[in-house]
């Protein structure tokens, strides 16, 4: 049985998040519309708390010069890079992450919903 870690979303939604997808609103939440969903209907979804500070960080971290509109680009050595994230690196973040942390099991956590 695999793991889905994903908070919900798909990784095609993951990956079609843009960057105006993702508003900051009083102050210390993000408001997130997924677009692009399977059903055709927009979903929507607040982030709050120490979730919040991440993706904070994260999106400060975007260089002014990216030429995409997407939400998700490579980090790496420290920095961000003008290189989008494929679905197929976001669907294998979970398993690195569970082997990062010494998880028992890392290929039980996928990035796929069943």
């Amino acid at each position: 049985m695999a793991i889905a870690i994903s908070g919900a979303c798909r990784t095609s939604e993951l990956v079609n998040l843009k960057v105006n997808d993702v508003e900051q609103v009083q102050g210390n939440k993000f408001f997130v519309t997924l677009k692009d969903t399977k059903t055709h209907e927009d979903r929507q979804f607040m982030v709050t708390h120490n979730l919040f500070d991440i993706v904070l960080q994260y999106r400060n971290l975007r260089p002014a010069n990216v030429s995409t509109d997407r939400f998700f680009i490579f980090f790496r050595n420290g920095k961000c890079r003008n290189q989008v994230i494929g679905k197929n690196t976001l669907s294998a973040t979970p398993r690195r992450i569970a082997t990062f942390l010494n998880l028992s099991d890392p290929n039980r956590y996928t990035g796929n919903l069943y």
